[in-house]
């Protein structure tokens, strides 16, 4: 709707995290952050998916690429819940069990749980506290194996 243009916090810290600059183009950066909605239609699309949420509607976090970059989107989408008032833990919830749950894998995935896979994201700080924190990713845990952030992002 907004495209990376409509991020609540007005210092974009993730512009100058090393790993966006490594991963796209100046071109494609451009063109994300142009946005295309107007601030009264997104202001009015997080209330309505706020007050859904607070009623106990099911709603599952998306990140809207290729129109923004992949996994940034993420990020986008849970600053702008947080901005429209949800609490912090919701937020984190809504991009976990609640999704796992909207795509019916929630046996497999969304909760760290045993028997269930252990793919998670290690983060720097605490995203309960600060939800900006979710961004500070230092490694992946896929299948298992530790990916640490800095390695992947240098790879050809």
């Amino acid at each position: 709707v907004a495209g990376l243009g409509g991020w609540p916090d007005r210092s974009q810290a993730w512009r100058r995290d090393p790993g966006y600059g490594a991963l796209y183009t100046p071109a494609e950066t451009a063109d994300w952050a142009r946005g295309s909605a107007s601030g009264s239609i997104l202001a009015a699309l997080e209330e309505t998916v706020a007050r859904l949420t607070r009623a106990g509607g099911r709603v599952a976090v998306g990140s809207d690429a290729p129109a923004v970059p992949y996994g940034l989107g993420l990020h986008l989408e849970l600053a702008l819940l947080a901005a429209a008032g949800l609490s912090n833990d919701h937020v984190l919830r809504l991009a976990t069990a609640e999704g796992a749950l909207a795509l019916g894998i929630e046996r497999d995935v969304g909760t760290l749980e045993a028997g269930k896979l252990a793919d998670m994201v290690v983060v720097e700080g605490d995203p309960l506290a600060r939800l900006e924190d979710a961004l500070r990713i230092t490694a992946t845990v896929k299948g298992g194996v530790w990916l640490d952030r800095a390695a992947l992002l240098q790879r050809p």
